[in-house]
C-alpha cells in the first residue's frame, strides 16, 4: 500500500544489532511490522545524489575561499616584496621578485583557508550522523510519545519527526540531506 503524507518517527542507532532489539521492541509495544522501515545512513557527503557521488556539487566552505585568496594574496605580496626590498642590497635585486612570489602564494593560501574555515563553521546544519535509521509510519498520533520513549531507551542516538510516503513497508521518499525535524539528539562521541 502506498500512504502519502504519512506521519513518520524515525530513530537512528549504531549497528544492526541495535536496530534488530529496536524493532522488536517496537513490535512489542504494538507497532506492526508494515509499520517500520530499516535502512542505512551513510555519512554526511556519501549520499551518492550526484553522478559522481557526493551530496553537492561544491563546499559550502568552498564558496568563500576565492576572496579569501585575492585578499590574502595581496597582502602577502606586499609584506614578500616588503622583506625582499630589505635583503636586496645582501642577495641581489631577484630577492624583491622572490619575496613577492613567496608572499603572494603564502597569503593566498592562508586567505583561502581562513575565509573558508571561517565560512564553514557558520553555515552546516544539523546533520543526520551515519548508522541504522528505524522508522515507524504513525497511524495513531496519540501514540507518538511512546514510540519516541521506546526509541529512546533503544539506544537511539538520533531521533526526528517527517511527513513522507510510506509506500510497501518503506519510507520511500526518505531524503538524506534534507534537514532532519529533530526530536533528540544524544550528542556523545
Amino acid at each position: 500500500m502506498n500512504y502519502p503524507g504519512s506521519e513518520i518517527v524515525a530513530a537512528l542507532v549504531e549497528d544492526e544489532q541495535r536496530a534488530d532489539r529496536l524493532r522488536a521492541s517496537l513490535r512489542r509495544n504494538g507497532v506492526r511490522r508494515g509499520e517500520m522501515d530499516r535502512f542505512a545512513l551513510n555519512p554526511a557527503g556519501q549520499h551518492h545524489g550526484l553522478p559522481l557521488g557526493g551530496d553537492e556539487d561544491t563546499d559550502a566552505g568552498a564558496k568563500t575561499g576565492s576572496s579569501g585568496a585575492i585578499a590574502g594574496a595581496g597582502l602577502g605580496g606586499a609584506v614578500g616584496a616588503a622583506i625582499g626590498t630589505a635583503v636586496a642590497p645582501v642577495i641581489g635585486p631577484s630577492a624583491i621578485v622572490g619575496g613577492m612570489a613567496a608572499g603572494v602564494y603564502a597569503g593566498s593560501l592562508a586567505g583561502a583557508l581562513n575565509s573558508m574555515g571561517a565560512h564553514a563553521e557558520a553555515t552546516h546544519p544539523v546533520v543526520r550522523p551515519p548508522g541504522v535509521m528505524v522508522a515507524v509510519r504513525v497511524t495513531d498520533s496519540r501514540v507518538v510519545g511512546a514510540i519516541v520513549s521506546t526509541m529512546r531507551d533503544g539506544g537511539a542516538r538520533f531521533i526526528e519527526r517527517a511527513c513522507g510516503v510510506w509506500a510497501n513497508g518503506h519510507w520511500s521518499d526518505f531524503d538524506p540531506v534534507a534537514p532532519p525535524r529533530v526530536v533528540a539528539l544524544d550528542r556523545r562521541p
